[in-house]
């Protein structure tokens, strides 16, 4: 139950992320951050399934999507999906703060930046429908939690995925 629970967990705060950034709208410069994490929720729900330990990927992966995605196995169906994601990690590491010269970092483009939340609205999709998770409970869990192998066509409820 307690691996339902997580799968379901991540799934959600992947969403909610997702409406969060429809709020602050794409051209804000937080929201490429906020997508990141969406986009390491949706990792994280996979390493659930996949039995993959959480030392395994809290090293020297932490925070680096190209590297978690690499612990993936080959036979996830929704793995090269992610690498598109990978522009992501600069905004979760060294965006956060100003360089050494005291820069701030400029954002994804607004443009780039849909890309990046359209992209992470339809794995969202994805994985309610993989996992049979529920979008309107509160703390929703996921019907199973089996790995990703290919596409599901369970029915299950569509999550109501901002629009991008």
């Amino acid at each position: 139950m307690g691996k339902r629970n997580e799968i379901g967990a991540h799934v959600k705060i992947a969403f909610d992320n997702l409406c969060s950034v429809k709020a602050l709208g794409f051209e804000d410069r937080n929201s490429c951050m906020i997508l990141f994490y969406a986009a390491e929720n949706l990792l994280m729900a996979t390493f659930k399934a996949e039995d993959i330990p959480n030392s395994q990927w809290r090293g020297s992966a932490q925070h680096q999507l190209d590297r978690m995605v690499d612990l993936l196995p080959d036979e996830c169906y929704l793995k090269e999906k992610f690498r598109i994601l990978d522009p992501l990690t600069a905004y979760a590491t060294t965006y956060r703060y100003p360089t050494v010269s005291g820069k701030a970092m400029k954002p994804m483009t607004a443009e780039e930046t849909k890309r990046m939340a359209t992209t992470l609205a339809g794995l969202v999709s994805k994985y309610c429908k993989h996992f049979g998770v529920d979008l309107k409970q509160e703390s929703p869990k996921s019907l199973h939690a089996k790995p990703m192998r290919e596409p599901s066509f369970e029915q299950a409820p569509e999550p109501a995925a901002p629009s991008a």
